[in-house]
């Protein structure tokens, strides 16, 4: 009797340590999670915004600490690239509309550092060229166009990465996201959210780049979305986004 008993709490003594290394992996996968890009660079936007020099330095502190966690052992696979993705889009924020909005010198300095740990020395020179006073930085360029209603704005500092274009239509607003296939890739994937009138919805798709003349890029992009909740609201749409380079 002792000796089944004696196996018995063996047994649970067992179970509760498997219970409880589980419980810890999924901690630490939860304290590692990327922070949603869409709200990231938000936040960044608003940082500049207010002149919240302790907040830009929190988030370059908080990039760091994920691209060191993405070089860890047996971290995920990808989970480096992704990382490096959402460093680039919080990159192309913070540099956007310098030197109107010129981030602090530390905070430069501490991006461009993060840009040569992940082997973009080009991202390096437009940290450089934002200190300096230049716009936008190396291969800025203003967004027009769009299509369908949608008319696009703002600056991109960089499309041989990820990059955003923000937009808007009649009622409501859309923010969209491309990724090349590769850096410097003259097509990949787009994936957008939209806003406006009490509603909600979302899509993605492909685009391709293709140069004009005078440097001007010409952004093609096709893609399949929908209204969430509402039936029937589904659509493809086509549309063109001129980049301009800053200064013509």
């Amino acid at each position: 009797m002792m000796s089944r008993n004696r196996g018995r709490l063996t047994s649970a003594i067992g179970a509760i340590a498997a219970i409880g290394a589980i419980s810890l992996q999924a901690a630490a996968a939860s304290a590692t999670a990327l922070p949603d890009t869409v709200q990231f660079t938000r936040r960044i936007d608003a940082d500049l915004d207010q002149g919240n020099d302790a907040d830009l330095t929190a988030v370059r502190q908080q990039l760091q600490a994920l691209i060191k966690d993405a070089r860890a052992p047996g971290a995920p696979a990808g989970r480096l690239k992704a990382v490096s993705d959402l460093f680039n889009q919080a990159y192309s924020h913070l540099l956007a509309k310098c030197p109107a909005r010129k981030p602090p010198a530390g905070v430069l300095q501490g991006f461009a550092q993060l840009a040569a740990s992940l082997g973009q020395p080009a991202r390096q020179k437009e940290a450089q060229a934002c200190a300096a006073g230049s716009p936008g930085g190396p291969g800025g360029y203003d967004v027009s166009g769009g299509g369908a209603g949608l008319k696009v704005h703002g600056v991109v500092a960089d499309i041989s990465h990820t990059f955003e274009i923000k937009g808007n239509f009649p009622g409501g607003s859309t923010v969209l996201t491309y990724t090349p296939d590769a850096p410097g890739a003259s097509a990949g994937k787009l994936s957008y959210t939209m806003a406006g009138s009490g509603v909600t919805g979302s899509g993605k798709g492909t685009y391709t780049l293709a140069k004009a003349p005078g440097g001007v890029i010409k952004l093609t992009e096709k893609a399949y979305g929908c209204v969430h909740g509402i039936a029937g609201s589904c659509r493809n749409t086509t549309e063109v986004i001129t980049l301009t380079p800053r200064g013509r």
